[in-house]
């Protein structure tokens, strides 16, 4: 990172940031263009859970290259500056970025696993059983790197 005043090195920030996101943005390649898809997501020991409809484009790009990057962001505000200097504007945020290889959750137990990480994320503290597994695709990313970034936080 350039900017070493703005990185975050404490893994327990970066684990905060990744709950605090609602959103996270998967960056595929599909034969050498980018494809970035927004998702919902959960956390579960070291791992990103990501669920979607099987089959499709996304699948399509994994199935042929499972390494993925990803980001998410928090805490964003704009920081306005003086009316008569665009450029001292700017923004206040956190963030998280990282790279790893996913793969397709093929047991029932593991999806089951992922799901209900997946709706903890979100807030839900209600029956986790899921009644037809068979109905979704979870998807797995095994973190390889991972940093934080923070300006005017």
């Amino acid at each position: 990172m350039r900017r070493h005043d703005k990185e975050i090195t404490d893994k327990k920030e970066i684990e905060q940031i990744l709950q605090e996101s609602q959103i996270i943005h998967i960056g595929l390649s599909d034969r050498g263009i980018p494809y970035v898809v927004p998702m919902s997501f959960g956390l579960r020991s070291g791992r990103v859970y990501l669920h979607s409809a099987p089959g499709g484009r996304k699948q399509e790009i994994i199935d042929r290259h499972n390494i993925v990057s990803f980001n998410c962001v928090t805490g964003t505000r704009l920081l306005a500056g003086p009316k008569d200097r665009p450029c001292g504007w700017t923004m206040g945020y956190r963030s998280v970025s990282g790279t790893g290889r996913v793969r397709v959750v093929d047991t029932d137990e593991e999806k089951q696993e992922a799901l209900t990480a997946i709706m903890e994320h979100y807030g839900y503290q209600g029956d986790m059983t899921f009644p037809d597994l068979t109905a979704v695709e979870v998807l797995c990313i095994h973190i390889d790197a991972v940093s934080g970034k923070k300006s005017n936080f």
